[in-house]
């Protein structure tokens, strides 16, 4: 399976993580500063409003999401391997109320 393939398999439409997505407008908008520091980025390179996800929520879809990622393919897709272990620990070291994922695709 080459690389672009098993981009689409794993975080394709068919990936819990764009769950989120169907729920978007229970979570508080958000955005960002470009490189300017004036330009206000409020969506992501395909025109998806940014939003913000409380880290525990995310976290656990996250982990199911390398559950399954790791029951299709053997082995947890290389670019959730390193986030979910790193959120984890963010999380569980302070846990802050307002901690938040924001998704941003490009």
């Amino acid at each position: 399976m080459d690389e672009h393939n098993c981009n689409h398999r794993f975080l394709g439409s068919d990936s819990l993580i764009h769950s989120f997505e169907l729920e978007k407008d229970k979570y508080k908008p958000a955005y960002f500063y470009s490189d300017d520091g004036n330009t206000k980025i409020t969506e992501d390179k395909y025109g998806t409003k940014l939003y913000a996800i409380p880290i525990d929520e995310f976290v656990k879809v996250f982990r199911q999401e390398c559950k399954r990622s790791k029951a299709e393919d053997g082995v947890i897709y290389r670019r959730l391997a390193w986030a979910l272990p790193l959120l984890t620990r963010m999380k569980n070291y302070q846990p802050l109320e307002n901690l938040h994922v924001v998704l941003f695709y490009h």
